[in-house]
């Protein structure tokens, strides 16, 4: 996916303030400090269901919950890196370095002819969630990688039934997960209990804007 330019907030003629680290040149040549932003996740996934117990007076076993048990990696980097590029006006070096590609996802069902999640696969990066920008104060490098193992994702029967066979719906829950793994408190498995022994926590520089599916 080609990248395409965007504007920042504020945008207008360089400046020291607006832009800390980017030095503009007069006849053309515009260069500074950029701030990079990729992630990437991998989610593979079966369909489950979870006993409950019943909110009765004497415990008796409830309703199954339908859902999907999943195994999950993600990860970003953050980075400072030295960019240039030629801009022959100040309105131009403003937005010379922002840019952005969408973190675009597939689902891969196993052994599955149809559209949808089928009853087990994964879900893949198959292109990197990127942006850039000029850096600002209290930017930092960094890098992040977790691997959560049996997230639970309880879905109503409804939804569940037609996620199995509809592309449509399995893109709508598949946006639904990587928004709660963004936002934190996933039932997941730390320390080998089984599934929803731990909540996992928020991952804030994820962005959840970038995912296309």
């Amino acid at each position: 996916m080609t990248p395409t330019p965007i504007t920042p907030p504020g945008g207008g003629a360089v400046t020291p303030t607006q832009h800390p680290g980017n030095s503009y040149v007069g006849s053309g040549i515009c260069s500074g400090t950029a701030f990079t932003h990729t992630q990437s996740i991998f989610i593979s996934y079966k369909g489950a269901k979870e006993s409950t117990i019943a909110n009765t007076w004497l415990p008796s076993a409830g309703a199954d919950v339908s859902g999907l048990l999943c195994d999950v990696y993600v990860q970003y980097t953050d980075s400072l890196d030295q960019f240039s590029t030629s801009a022959n006006d100040g309105s131009s070096c403003a937005n010379a370095a922002n840019t952005r590609e969408m973190h675009v996802l597939d689902i891969s069902g196993y052994n599955w002819g149809n559209s949808g999640f089928g009853y087990s696969g994964n879900i893949n990066t198959s292109s990197t969630g990127f942006t850039r920008r000029w850096s600002q104060p209290g930017d930092t490098a960094e890098q992040f990688a977790r691997f959560y193992t049996k997230c639970w994702f309880p879905l109503d029967d409804g939804t569940y039934n037609a996620s199995i066979y509809n592309e449509t719906v399995a893109a709508a829950v598949v946006r639904r997960i990587v928004e709660q793994i963004a936002n934190g408190g996933v039932p997941y498995d730390a320390l080998g209990g089984g599934a929803g022994g731990d909540l996992s926590p928020p991952i804030p520089k994820f962005s959840t804007n970038l995912i296309y599916i």
